[in-house]
């Protein structure tokens, strides 16, 4: 089974990527920092030999996540399970390129946590 895992440098992202990799599944890890992606990827194969391959992008950047997907090798490509973990950190947001639909449940909420709650509550 190949497993995606977005956020997968600290956290929650990181310890389903050490759950995962003990239970032998293929990994893809993403997060924003290739050094950390490295160094996890690095430590997992190491110690479960497993094959884990590493994509370093923005998850709110659409294209570079549709050319970082479509880069994967040949044996990464087919996704099974996505972990979609990745966090927004406040002091690192910016203004939305889009506009979401009103219909959406978290359209008219300020804050992330806000977001979580009415997304939560629906």
């Amino acid at each position: 089974m190949t497993i995606l895992i977005t956020g997968a440098t600290s956290g929650i992202g990181e310890g389903c990527a050490r759950k995962y990799a003990a239970e032998g599944h293929t990994l893809v890890l993403n997060g924003r920092n290739a050094e950390k992606l490295e160094t996890l990827r690095t430590a997992l194969v190491a110690e479960y030999n497993v094959p884990i391959t590493t994509l370093c992008f923005d998850v709110r950047d659409r294209q570079a996540a549709r050319e970082a997907l479509a880069s994967l090798p040949e044996e990464f490509a087919a996704i099974d399970v996505l972990v979609n973990n990745a966090g927004l950190v406040p002091s690192t947001l910016k203004p939305p390129t889009h506009r979401p639909q009103a219909s959406a449940p978290w359209a008219s909420t300020s804050s992330t946590k806000e977001s979580k709650r009415t997304a939560l509550s629906s």
